[in-house]
Order: C-alpha cells, then sequence, then structure tokens
C-alpha cells in the first residue's frame, strides 16, 4: 500500500503492463477467497473462448475510472486493466470490497453473468 494514498502499492499488474501468459493460472472458484488480496478477471470464458468485444477490460475499468488531481481520467488503483500474454483481464484488489461494497459485487456480479474465469494475481501476497 502507498502511506500517502492508501492504494494498492504498484507492483507487476499496475497500469496496463503486460505480462507473459505463462503468469495466467485460471482458478475454479467463483468468488476469491477472503486471504486473497487482488485477483484478475481474465477475458476468457469457462468454455475456453476469448470474450467479446476486444476492448472489455478497458470499459470495465473505465466504468470504475475517476478524475485526479490533474484534472484527467485515470483507472482506479484497485480496478485496472491488464494483458496478459495477449489475453485482457481486469486487476481487482480487495480493498474495493471495504470502499464500495456495491462496485465489488457489480465486478463478481459482470464475471459470473458472463462466465469469466478468475485468477490469482501473480506477485500479490495472499
Amino acid at each position: 500500500m502507498s502511506e500517502s494514498t492508501g492504494a494498492p502499492a504498484a507492483g507487476p499488474a499496475a497500469g496496463s503492463a503486460a505480462m507473459p501468459a505463462d503468469r495466467l493460472q485460471p482458478a475454479d472458484w467463483q468468488t476469491p477467497p477472503e486471504s486473497l488480496q487482488a485477483f484478475m478477471i481474465v477475458g476468457r470464458t469457462r468454455a475456453g473462448k476469448t470474450f467479446r468485444p476486444s476492448d472489455w477490460a478497458d470499459r470495465l475499468s473505465g466504468v470504475m475510472a475517476g478524475f485526479g488531481g490533474n484534472a484527467r481520467m485515470g483507472y482506479s488503483p484497485h480496478v485496472h486493466p491488464v494483458d496478459v500474454g495477449g489475453v485482457k483481464c481486469v486487476v481487482v484488489h480487495r480493498r474495493i470490497k471495504a470502499i464500495e461494497p456495491m462496485a465489488w459485487d457489480f465486478l463478481l456480479g459482470f464475471a459470473r453473468d458472463n462466465e469469466l474465469q478468475l485468477a490469482p494475481l501473480p506477485g500479490v501476497a495472499e
């Protein structure tokens, strides 16, 4: 966590950075375990099909975006898009549940309704 803002510290998946495909390990759970501090909504259905439209991760992250001190729109440090070996994903940090429970429910509902895979976020301690 950043000491000044309380936001998660930028890690290997911060911003819209790319990560290698071998870091993507979909899980069988539909709700992340309480011990998991961050996870990814993966742009693949449980049937293994690529989720469309291709900009879904940017759109979903944009719903949670806000204006910063520089009067520019930016992704939330708690919900942001990443590319994992060419697969679009959205990183979700558990802190969003405490800040805005309805946003947490919306994100998990989106994944559930679209039958998207969830995966633990590599490099974030449980």
